[in-house]
């Protein structure tokens, strides 16, 4: 409850994205806690958030002491793999024909998608998803 509050405290001030927005309907399939499938989306998301987003992710990898903005990235994966994260999404039971329902349902959570800075439609979730999927930590295109 003490990591809880604060953290609630930070989401209210801030908001969620895409993170939240994609895992919210894919709970349905997979069941895996909320944060676990937050954190399972997430170093997917920030890739494809990084090519809108590159001033907020170099502050990030500044603050974690690592030098720019994708090594802060690996970072997070890395307390993500420590706390027993899964590193897709296949490991929580979400397969491609989830996808176009995932991906329809995710941009409905119009408050999220707003906030996210990639711009967010069902193609873009699909292919974030096909990614998740695969274990794809590549780079997206500009």
């Amino acid at each position: 409850m003490m990591a809880a509050y604060p953290a609630g405290m930070a989401i209210n001030t801030t908001g969620t994205a895409a993170a939240h927005a994609v895992q919210s309907p894919m709970a349905a399939f997979g069941h895996a806690p909320h944060g676990i499938g937050v954190g399972a989306l997430l170093p997917y998301v920030m890739r494809f958030n990084l090519p809108h987003a590159r001033p907020a992710f170099a502050e990030m990898g500044r603050i974690l002491g690592a030098g720019s903005a994708e090594a802060g990235i690996a970072r997070i994966e890395a307390l993500l793999a420590a706390a027993g994260v899964p590193g897709d999404i296949a490991a929580l039971g979400i397969a491609p024909d989830h996808f176009p329902q995932i991906a329809r349902s995710s941009v409905l959570a119009t408050r999220l998608v707003l906030n996210n800075p990639a711009p967010m439609t069902p193609e873009t979730v699909t292919a974030l998803l096909t990614r998740a999927h695969a274990g794809d930590r590549g780079a997206w295109p500009v």
